[in-house]
């Protein structure tokens, strides 16, 4: 929220865009796959 606050205040949320990503972890099993080998999902 501070980031995004002090985007607004200073102009620059115009000009801005925020990309929010996660790790998932592994497939464990999902699909027949064990490891992080894949973009699946």
């Amino acid at each position: 929220k501070i980031v995004l606050d002090s985007l607004k205040e200073s102009g620059e949320w115009e000009n801005t865009i925020v990309i929010f990503t996660s790790d998932h972890g592994y497939h464990l099993g999902d699909h027949f796959l064990w490891g992080k080998v894949t973009l699946f999902d």
